[in-house]
């Protein structure tokens, strides 16, 4: 028989290395540092992990877009920013097979996006770009898949990889404010949920030892759940609870349209979090955490008498001066 090699690209065998579970860990470790998260005052950070499991789930929404962005934001070190991120890593493996960073290029953010597919991704510090540059990122994402570029000879270079996912950015500043305040639609504000982080002091003081559990058991519990999901039974049920959970959210919260990617990603949260307790990965109430997000979104949707969508003062003031001075 010939052999000749397989498709793909330098960037899967690099990434491919670091998900999946880590030697020596266990899922019960994972489990019992996860379960920390569910504390209250973590709902943020526990939204980011459920969103972590719910990145896959979004394939199933009938959407040709690419999938929604969970910002967590907090000026303050300490705040749990990174503990999210790591936590939402360790579902597959390590942060260093699902993270983008500001050294990416624009063109390499595509590729490694469309390598991901579906498994979510990490990034921090998006904040530190240029304004258009962040908006053009976020457009980019949740559209699904990278602008097509013209080739030297004149023709047009097609994008092939596309995905559909969660991204979870860490941020000291608001990116729904930076998106706000340029000039423009402000559609690409309604593409990311973002939520203000703060940790309890037990959680806090434990936060070294919980990111080093977390890390050294990853991966574990993100292959138990691809195992239970791919099961007809399971498939058949996400595909059937997706659709009602998102009709259930558009009634309870009151969105609009332009909601719509808060809306399917709260959805897949829901039907994430059924799954996720009903295997015991994590021990925690689904509906508190998705009453949470409704409520919060539901806040952030709200309009303003001037017109905004639940901005504070300092962002309308921002706003007004970019546009006329």
């Amino acid at each position: 028989n010939a052999v000749g090699p397989a498709i793909g690209s330098p960037e899967i065998r690099l990434r491919s290395q670091y998900i999946g579970p880590a030697k020596n860990g266990s899922l019960e470790k994972w489990s019992r540092a996860a379960n920390s998260l569910f504390a209250s005052g973590c709902e943020p950070q526990a939204f980011a992990l459920l969103a972590s499991f719910a990145a896959p789930l979004m394939r199933f929404h009938s959407s040709g877009e690419g999938g929604a962005i969970v910002s967590l934001i907090n000026d303050k070190s300490g705040s749990g920013k990174t503990t999210a991120l790591e936590a939402v890593a360790s579902v597959w493996g390590r942060e260093e097979g699902l993270k983008l960073t500001d050294d990416d290029t624009k063109v390499s953010k595509g590729l490694a996006l469309g390598v991901l597919g579906n498994l979510p991704c990490i990034y921090d510090e998006l904040y530190n770009r240029d304004p258009e540059i962040i908006r053009q990122f976020v457009l980019m994402f949740t559209n699904g898949r990278d602008k097509m570029r013209a080739t030297q000879d004149g023709q047009i270079r097609h994008t092939k990889a596309t995905w559909q996912t969660i991204l979870v950015l860490a941020s000291n500043n608001s990116i729904v404010d930076i998106l706000s305040s340029m000039d423009g639609t402000d559609a690409p504000a309604y593409r990311l949920l973002e939520f203000h982080t703060d940790i309890p002091k037990g959680v806090k003081r434990n936060g070294d030892e919980l990111k080093r559990a977390l890390k050294a058991n990853s991966g574990y519990a993100g292959d138990a759940y691809l195992r239970y999901i791919v099961r007809p039974d399971v498939l058949a049920f996400v595909k059937a609870g997706l659709p009602k959970w998102t009709d259930q959210i558009w009634k309870k919260t009151g969105l609009r349209t332009e909601h719509r990617f808060w809306v399917r990603t709260i959805a897949s949260v829901a039907v994430a979090s059924a799954i996720v307790q009903r295997m015991g990965l994590l021990e925690f109430s689904p509906q508190r955490i998705v009453d949470w997000a409704m409520a919060s979104v539901a806040h952030e949707g709200e309009i303003t008498i001037d017109g905004g969508f639940g901005r504070d003062p300092i962002s309308l003031l921002s706003e007004y001066l970019n546009s006329h001075i």
